[in-house]
Order: C-alpha cells, then sequence, then structure tokens
C-alpha cells in the first residue's frame, strides 16, 4: 500500500497553529491582571509592606467650640499603617481658647486611606480622647471627647503633607462643681455635673514616614 499521502498530512497539522496566530482577527491572549499589591506601587516602592509604613509629625490649627470660644491648637502624633488601608494614630495636644482656658488631651483615632498609586490620598477618621481642662479663673476639670472626619494626604517619599477636618463633642465637669470640690473635697456620694460643647477643628500636618 503507499504511504505517500501521510508526509502532507503531517505538514498540513503542523502548521495549523502558525496560521491560527498570522491570522488577523484571532484575539490575542488576556493580559495577566495586576496584584493587589502590585497596584500599590507608587515611584517604585512596591510590596506588601507599603501600607504598613510608621510617621510621626507635627499638626498645627484652629478649633472652634460652639458655646465656648475658639483657640489655637498644637500637636504631635504618631501613625502606624497596618492591613487593608487602616492605620492607628495617637496625638498629644494643647489648646488654647480664648474663653474657656487651656485644654491638654491625649486621644486614639482608626484612620481608613484609600490607597492608591497617585500622590494625594483621601481618608476617613474616628477618634476618641481625653484629659484635662485648665481654666482661666484657675480651676481644672475632667474632659473627654469623640469626634468623626477625614482628610486628604499628600504622600512623598519621606514626608507628608496633611489637611485634616474633623467635628466632634468634649465633655467637660461643670465649673460650678470643680469649685465646689475644692472647696469640701470630693464625695463618692456627690453627682458630677458635665458639660457638653460642640466642636470643629482643621489641622495642617507634616508628618515624616520611615
Amino acid at each position: 500500500m503507499p504511504r505517500a499521502p501521510a508526509l502532507p498530512i503531517l505538514l498540513a497539522v503542523l502548521s495549523v497553529p502558525a496560521v491560527a496566530r498570522a491570522q488577523p482577527g484571532a484575539e490575542p491572549a488576556a493580559a495577566e491582571q495586576p496584584t493587589a499589591e502590585q497596584s500599590m506601587c507608587w515611584r517604585g516602592h512596591c510590596g506588601p509592606d507599603r501600607p504598613r509604613r510608621f510617621a510621626v509629625g507635627i499638626a498645627g490649627g484652629h478649633i472652634d467650640l460652639d458655646d465656648a470660644g475658639e483657640g489655637h491648637q498644637h500637636s504631635i502624633l504618631g501613625r502606624v499603617m497596618i492591613a487593608h488601608g487602616f492605620a492607628v494614630e495617637l496625638e498629644l495636644a494643647r489648646a488654647d481658647l480664648d474663653d474657656s482656658g487651656t485644654a491638654k488631651t491625649g486621644g486614639l483615632a482608626i484612620d481608613k486611606f484609600f490607597l492608591t498609586h497617585r500622590r494625594l490620598n483621601p481618608y476617613l477618621a474616628a477618634g476618641a480622647g481625653g484629659g484635662r481642662l485648665e481654666r482661666a479663673d484657675g480651676s481644672e476639670s475632667h474632659l473627654g471627647y469623640g469626634e468623626l472626619g477625614g482628610g486628604l494626604l499628600l504622600r512623598g517619599r519621606r514626608l507628608a503633607l496633611a489637611l485634616d477636618l474633623r467635628a466632634g463633642v468634649r465633655r467637660s465637669e461643670a465649673a460650678e462643681a470643680t469649685v465646689a470640690a475644692a472647696m469640701t473635697g470630693p464625695s463618692d456620694d456627690e453627682e458630677v455635673d458635665w458639660e457638653r460643647d460642640r466642636y470643629h477643628r482643621a489641622r495642617l500636618m507634616l508628618l515624616l514616614q520611615f
């Protein structure tokens, strides 16, 4: 039986993939999609450790209490980035208020950053803290606060600049209660009167990242 036709058939089978690749209407192979870690690359910094970065800095700005005047606030802060764009922020602040004295506070906040490959990253924040209020008449009282807000962070290689806006409620012991406690001494049976003030504050922050 003649076997000569087998050679043309074999050549035809081998040439099918090459013809398919040469056809202009053939769809190219799907491009490999970047991973979540690669999508967070910025200026050559990639990898899972990019959002886990430390920062320390200073901040200054204006604080406005609806019923207790306004003033200027200065603070030092530290921030550590954790997984999925979340950060923990620690702040030690001093606010010099025109009508109600000086407030020295310490607080903790949780920030949610919307990380992109761009330099400008928006974020949301929720925080709480407490401290002491030193009134102009010489009396002192405890205070606590809770707040919500957000801002925009402009990232550099080592430095970052942020505009931060927050609104909250501050609770402090009433001035009459602190005077009475100073004259008669503390009493476990005495109910403390508290004053509540709503406030807004705006800060400009300069951060060193490492």
